[in-house]
């Protein structure tokens, strides 16, 4: 894996957290 790729992933990855923790809040408002 090139070592851009690792960086975008981490990137992703925070921005991923951000998406997962408000999808969780709209689930658990269901």
């Amino acid at each position: 894996m090139a070592p851009d790729r690792t960086v975008i992933y981490c990137d992703d990855e925070s921005t991923t957290k951000q998406i997962y923790d408000a999808l969780s809040s709209v689930c658990n408002g269901i």
